[in-house]
């Protein structure tokens, strides 16, 4: 990533390594599951709702770089899957240990694929202690 994309980073990784994690997902915030997604968008429109009440402005996905098409900032996103555990928390729910989603970037892998080169799944392990079963530096 530094190499493709030196000027959007700082500084340069002397000594990279990959580390492995076993993580236990528990009680994950799924955005691959129609329950987590109706879930989360009832918590956009509650946020934006409670937003304008507030008069504060609504946060926007907007891109990391001149040709962004994907909108790496995703600063809406992330507002609403906070706003999603706020809510949770608010209404004694139990909280999720994990996030986990896919997000679809880059370029079509062929002409009329709606299959991307850089589409990846994220997770976010919110409870460590909870989530992370071991970690471990592969050889």
């Amino acid at each position: 990533m530094v190499k493709d994309n030196p000027q959007h980073f700082r500084q340069t990784i002397k000594k990279p390594f990959v580390l492995g994690a076993i993580i236990d997902l528990g009680l994950c915030l799924d955005l691959t599951s129609a329950a987590c997604l109706d879930e989360i968008r009832a918590a956009h429109r509650d946020m934006k709702h409670f937003m304008a009440q507030t008069g504060t402005e609504t946060p926007a996905n907007k891109p990391g770089f001149q040709g962004d098409v994907d909108l790496v900032k995703r600063h809406l996103d992330c507002a609403t899957v906070n706003f999603v555990h706020l809510l949770r928390a608010k209404r004694g729910l139990p909280a999720y240990d994990t996030v986990r989603g896919p997000f679809t970037e880059g370029r079509p892998l062929y002409e009329g694929a709606k299959i991307m080169d850089r589409t990846h799944i994220q997770i976010c392990v919110r409870q460590p202690s909870v989530s992370i079963r071991g970690y471990f530096r592969p050889l």
